[in-house]
């Protein structure tokens, strides 16, 4: 059941990494809140699986490096913060409870497997999320119901980075084409439960380097 789900959480993070169009880029926090509501009666594994979801995430931007930091459930401690470094081309996991980081580089997340793709349908439902507005798309997974939808706007620059792209190639073996803009908001509806992410904040401002490096003393080591 665990791995069923850490894998559908994989599948929602997927989508921020929709391209965006503008030139300079974004510095700053944006932060989301997590929802999830289980809506099959009687499956308390999924009642259970709730409380290992972390309630908040920040997404963390300076120079085309990116930070993603979950907070609260137990995914805090399963997938650590995720840094991206452009210039390098490199992923971390970075474990803060036992002090370590795991590295994989741009080059080796080329994935042999063969992936499901999945168009994303524009609307011409508009809303407005934090001043920003946002076009909803929807995406339809015929093979088990579900729906996700995504208010995207193209008013971020360059807010789209590779740190997710990682956690979707380590989750999941899906791909999504037809998104256009940063989603300030998800919804993910299934016949078990309903994933709701909605960012709450965006705070402009100027970042320490230091945040998007690995901290000193952490041991290294490379993925298998």
């Amino acid at each position: 059941m665990r791995s069923k789900n850490v894998m559908l959480f994989g599948f929602i993070f997927m989508f921020f990494s929709a391209k965006t169009a503008l030139a300079q880029p974004m510095e700053g926090v944006i932060s989301y809140t997590i929802g999830y509501e289980v809506v099959e009666e009687g499956r308390i594994d999924l009642e259970l699986y709730k409380t290992m979801l972390p309630q908040k995430l920040e997404f963390l931007l300076k120079d085309k490096n990116s930070l993603l930091k979950f907070e609260g459930g137990m995914t805090e401690g399963l997938l650590g913060d995720m840094l991206y470094q452009s210039k390098r081309k490199m992923w971390y996991s970075i474990f803060h409870h036992n002090k370590t980081v795991i590295q994989l580089s741009e080059s080796n997340l080329k994935s042999t497997a063969q992936k499901t793709v999945f168009q994303a349908v524009k609307t011409q439902e508009i809303s407005i999320l934090l001043g920003h507005h946002c076009t909803r798309y929807v995406v339809k997974d015929t093979s088990n119901g579900s729906e996700t939808s995504l208010w995207c706007t193209t008013s971020i620059p360059n807010a789209s980075s590779g740190v997710l792209t990682h956690f979707l190639e380590n989750m999941t073996l899906f791909d999504v084409a037809g998104l256009e803009g940063f989603p300030l908001k998800i919804e993910f509806k299934s016949k078990e439960f309903d994933l709701t992410l909605l960012a709450e904040k965006m705070e402009q401002k100027k970042l320490s380097e230091n945040l998007f490096e690995i901290p000193k003393g952490y041991k290294l080591s490379e993925s298998n």
